[in-house]
């Protein structure tokens, strides 16, 4: 017997519903058990923050529902949420939620995460130096660092990519970053349309980018955008 909780015939018309994406704004539709989702539009995985887990709270067999997913973000720990979602929440406190660096680093951060489905990287400096690498303050890439409780060795590598140093032993982290940081260009550029879209020179790009995958990303998103 399935969980009633948990049994899509018991449920209400609102357990379905449409959270905006943190990364681009579109609307991304969540069923109320579902832990995270990827955006459409840019990529961007985040959870659901209004997941119902119901009986989580008191049933033996939470576990082997739910696994360990955080019943709220507010109510969770730091260090029981992951590295992404805790980096994500200070970064928007540290920052603002509506500060457009910001914003366009929740973009960037989407192309990396993409990247590292097929490639090699830390995920925890690649993620970090992703979104942190487009702020305007120094100060406060350190604040999130330092707030989100990341391993000072980790943290000294993201100042260190941040700053656009050659990193020893980081090589293939700076290179997602780059790529990621050069593909939300490219999605700016075909966005913006007209003279600016016209005139990218997509070879150029191409030849720009450090990873197999970047490149082929680089072409899904061109055709994704002719059909659009």
């Amino acid at each position: 017997m399935k969980c009633p909780g948990q049994d899509s015939r018991y449920w209400g018309p609102d357990a379905i519903f449409d959270v905006p994406c943190p990364a681009c704004g579109t609307l991304v539709e969540f069923f109320k058990d579902e832990a995270t989702r990827r955006c459409t539009k840019c990529g961007f995985r985040f959870r659901n923050p209004s997941i119902d887990v119901g009986c989580a709270e008191w049933c033996k067999y939470a576990k082997q529902c739910f696994g360990d997913v955080p019943l709220t973000e507010e109510d969770t720990p730091l260090d029981k949420i992951s590295v992404l979602d805790s980096l994500v929440t200070i970064a928007r406190d540290v920052v603002g939620e509506n500060d457009p660096a910001l914003r366009r680093g929740m973009r960037v951060l989407a192309q990396a995460q993409e990247l590292l489905l097929e490639t090699d990287g830390v995920p925890k400096v690649v993620f970090a130096a992703a979104l942190l690498g487009v702020l305007d303050s120094p100060e406060q890439t350190r604040r999130v660092l330092e707030r989100a409780d990341v391993d000072p060795e980790i943290a000294g590598v993201v100042l260190g990519l941040v700053r656009g140093k050659d990193v020893e032993g980081a090589e293939k982290e700076r290179h997602v970053v780059a790529d990621a940081v050069a593909l939300e260009a490219v999605v700016e550029r075909l966005e913006t349309g007209g003279s600016k879209g016209a005139s990218l020179d997509l070879d150029a790009v191409a030849k720009e980018l450090h990873t197999d995958v970047a490149r082929r990303r680089l072409a899904a998103l061109v055709e994704a955008h002719g059909k659009d």
